[in-house]
C-alpha cells in the first residue's frame, strides 16, 4: 500500500505540475509551436548525438566507481546498462528507478557481492550530484548579477558548502562520528542500513584516490556535455543567452528532476521555464523545455530497444519491486 501511494503521489506531481506549465503557456500555443517549427534541424540533430554520446560518460564513471569494489565491467557492459537503467527511470510504473536497475544488472555478474553493487551505483550518482554543484558555483562568477537574484546565489554557495562538507563527511570517518546527529535522523527514517552501505562504498575512495578523482572529473566532463546540449537546443531555437546561464541554470534544472516524479517530468520542465523564461521569454523556455523533454523521451526509447534486444533477464514488475524491498532492508 505505501509504494502504491508512494508511486500516486509522483503521478500526482507531474499531472498537477503540467497542467500549471500548460496554464501558463495556453495563450501562447500558437507562438511556441512556431518556435518549434523554426528549430534548426541541424543543430538538433547535433544536439541529439551528444546527448546520446553523454552516456559512454556515464558508462565510463560507473566503472570507475565500481574498480573502488572491485567490481569491473567492460565499458560495453557499462554502456547497455545505463541505457536499460535510462529507460526504467523513465518509463516503468514502479517507485523504484534506474539505479536500482542498474544495481541488479550488475549484481547478476557478482552475485557474492550484491549490496556493494547496489550502493556503487549509487554512489556514483552521489559523484554525478557533487559535481553539479561544482558547476553552479564557478558559473556564479561568470554570471552578470543583473540575470539572477541575490537569493538564488545565496542558494547556489549554500548547496556548495554542504557538497564540500559531504566530501570531507565521507572520506573522515573520525569527523563523521562527531556528527551523531546525523545518525539520529538516520535511524528515525529507519535509513540506518541503507546509510551504513553508501557511507562505506564513498568513504572507500580514501583507498582509490586516482579512479575517485578521475569518476569526479568524467562525472564533471559529463555534465558539462549536457549543459552544452542545452546550450545548442536554445540556439536551434534563437535563443541568444550566454553559455555561462546555461552553467548556473542546468544544475539547478538538473536538481529539480530529482522532485519525486515520473522521470523528472513536471519539475525539470517547471524549472525550466521558471529560470530561463524569467530572463527571456515563457514562450523560448516552454520551447527550451519541450525539446529537453524530447530528447529524454528519445534516448529512453532507445533504451528500451537496447533492452529487449540485449539479451538481459527481463524483469517484471513484481520482480523490481521485491528488489526495492531487498534493498530497503
Amino acid at each position: 500500500m505505501k509504494k502504491k501511494l508512494l508511486f500516486l503521489s509522483r503521478i500526482a506531481v507531474t499531472i498537477v505540475l503540467i497542467f500549471i506549465l500548460w496554464f501558463f503557456l495556453k495563450d501562447n500555443i500558437d507562438e511556441l509551436l512556431a518556435t518549434l517549427k523554426a528549430a534548426n534541424k541541424g543543430l538538433l540533430v547535433f544536439g541529439f548525438a551528444l546527448f546520446c554520446l553523454n552516456i559512454i560518460v556515464l558508462a565510463a564513471r560507473l566503472i570507475c566507481v565500481l574498480k573502488a569494489q572491485n567490481l569491473k565491467l567492460t565499458l560495453k557492459e557499462s554502456i547497455i546498462i545505463n541505457f536499460i537503467g535510462f529507460f526504467f527511470n523513465s518509463f516503468l510504473p514502479t517507485a523504484v528507478g534506474g539505479d536500482i536497475a542498474r544495481g541488479y544488472y550488475i549484481s547478476e555478474k557478482y552475485k557474492e557481492k550484491k549490496l556493494e553493487c547496489y550502493t556503487s551505483v549509487i554512489a556514483d550518482r552521489t559523484i554525478g550530484l557533487i559535481s553539479i554543484a561544482f558547476i553552479a558555483i564557478i558559473a556564479l562568477f561568470f554570471v552578470k548579477s543583473d540575470l539572477i537574484c541575490v537569493k538564488t546565489r545565496f542558494i547556489i554557495m549554500a548547496v556548495f558548502t554542504a557538497a564540500i562538507f559531504f566530501i570531507i563527511f565521507s572520506l573522515n570517518k573520525r569527523l563523521a562520528s562527531r556528527f551523531r546527529f546525523f545518525i539520529k535522523i538516520v535511524k528515525f527514517f529507519k535509513l540506518e542500513e541503507s546509510a551504513r552501505r553508501i557511507y562505506k562504498v564513498l568513504n572507500d575512495f580514501r583507498h582509490f584516490k586516482k579512479e575517485a578523482s578521475f569518476a569526479f572529473l568524467i562525472a564533471f566532463g559529463g555534465q558539462i556535455v549536457m549543459i552544452t546540449v542545452a546550450f545548442i537546443i536554445a540556439k536551434s531555437l534563437s535563443i541568444d543567452l550566454p553559455y555561462a546561464v546555461f552553467l548556473l541554470f542546468m544544475p539547478i534544472v538538473s536538481a529539480a528532476s530529482m522532485i519525486p516524479s515520473l522521470g523528472g517530468t513536471g519539475p525539470r520542465e517547471g524549472a525550466f521555464i521558471l529560470l530561463f523564461g524569467g530572463i527571456s521569454s515563457d514562450v523560448e523556455a516552454g520551447a527550451l523545455a519541450l525539446m529537453w523533454l524530447t530528447y529524454f523521451i528519445a534516448l529512453s526509447m532507445i533504451g528500451g530497444i537496447i533492452y529487449l534486444l540485449s539479451g538481459y533477464h527481463k524483469l517484471s514488475i513484481s520482480e523490481i519491486e521485491e528488489m526495492e524491498m531487498d534493498y530497503d532492508r
